[in-house]
C-alpha cells in the first residue's frame, strides 16, 4: 500500500474524491461505515471501469463472505472500523477479506486494539487518534502511533490531525503512512454540502466535540449549533448510528479540518493536496 491513503468525505458520495486521490498516487477508500448493504454496493459500482483501484471503509460487522464476492476488482484494500468489544468476529472479517486476495487494515483507537487485530489477521493498521473525525481514540494520535510501534506492532497509518507537516513527523517517527480525510474536505471533488462547506472553510479544529457512544468507544463529530450533541459531550452516550453522513446525523469531522481551507486555496484539487503531503514527506 502506498504511505498516503485518502478516505474520502461525504460517505456514499466520496467517490470522486477517492478516485482522484489514486490517481494521484495515494489509495482513495470510500467511507461505507454505517451505509446498508444495498448503499454499499451501489456504490461500490461505480468505479467498474474506471481503471483506478480504490479501498473501502467499513464496519467489521458488515464483512461477509457474500458481499465481499460483489465487489469489483477494483476495490484492492478493505479497512474494517473495529468495534469497542472483544474481537468478536474480527479473525473471521479478516480471513473473509485475505481470501479474495484483498488488503487486510483494521482501523483501531488503541494499543490494545492494534495487539487484537494482529493476533486475527490484519496485515496493516489505521490508528485514529483523539484527532480523528469520527470513532477516535483517548490519546493523541502521535502518542498512539509511538505506543504501537514500541509493542513492534504491524505496519500504521496515522489518522487524525494530519496535515503536510504532521505527515512528515509521523513518517519519521515510524509509521508505515498516515491518512488523509479532513484535509480533503474542501477540494474541487468533495461533495460537501454547501453550508457545511461554508463552517468548515472558518475552522480552526475547536469546532468538534467527543461524544461518547453506547456499548463503548467515542467518537469526533462536528456539532454545529442546534444540533443534538450534548453541551456536554461526553456525559451523553449516543447511539453509534447518530454519526455519520446521511442527512441528519452528526458529520464525522476532526480536528484536521482546519487544515482544509488553505489546503484547498493553495492546492485546489485532491490530487494537489496529495502531492502536497508526499512532497513534504
Amino acid at each position: 500500500l502506498p504511505r498516503i491513503l485518502a478516505l474520502a468525505p461525504c460517505g456514499t458520495g466520496g467517490m470522486r474524491v477517492a478516485l482522484a486521490a489514486s490517481r494521484a498516487g495515494a489509495l482513495g477508500f470510500l467511507d461505507l461505515d454505517g451505509e446498508g448493504a444495498g448503499r454499499m454496493a451501489g456504490a461500490v459500482r461505480n468505479v467498474v471501469g474506471k481503471g483506478v483501484a480504490i479501498g473501502v471503509r467499513v464496519a467489521v460487522g458488515s464483512v461477509a463472505e457474500d458481499w465481499l464476492s460483489l465487489l469489483p476488482p477494483e476495490v484492492r484494500a478493505v479497512c474494517c472500523v473495529a468495534d469497542s468489544g472483544e474481537g468478536s468476529g474480527w479473525r473471521e472479517a479478516a480471513a473473509n477479506i485475505a481470501a479474495t486476495g484483498r488488503a487486510v487494515l483494521f482501523e483501531v483507537t488503541s494499543r490494545e486494539g492494534a495487539r487484537r487485530a494482529g493476533e486475527f489477521g490484519a496485515a496493516g493498521l489505521v490508528l485514529a487518534g483523539h484527532e480523528a473525525g469520527g470513532v477516535c481514540g483517548d490519546e493523541s494520535s502521535f502518542i498512539l502511533l509511538q505506543g504501537v510501534l514500541a509493542d513492534g506492532g504491524l505496519p500504521a497509518w496515522v489518522r487524525g490531525g494530519v496535515g503536510p507537516l504532521s505527515a512528515a513527523g509521523c513518517i519519521a517517527a515510524g509509521a508505515a503512512g498516515v491518512v488523509l480525510d479532513g484535509a480533503l474536505l474542501l477540494t474541487r471533488e468533495s461533495a460537501l454540502d454547501e453550508p457545511t462547506r461554508e463552517a468548515v472553510v472558518r475552522f480552526d479544529g475547536s469546532e468538534t466535540v467527543v461524544v461518547a457512544l453506547k456499548g463503548g468507544g467515542r467518537a469526533r463529530v462536528h456539532a454545529p449549533r442546534g444540533s443534538s450533541a450534548s453541551p456536554r459531550p461526553c456525559e451523553a452516550e449516543m447511539d453509534c448510528e447518530a454519526v455519520g453522513w446521511a442527512p441528519g446525523r452528526l458529520r464525522p469531522i476532526g480536528q484536521d479540518a482546519a487544515f482544509a481551507a488553505k489546503l484547498a486555496n493553495r492546492h485546489v484539487t485532491t490530487g494537489g493536496v496529495v502531492r502536497a503531503v508526499e512532497e513534504a514527506i
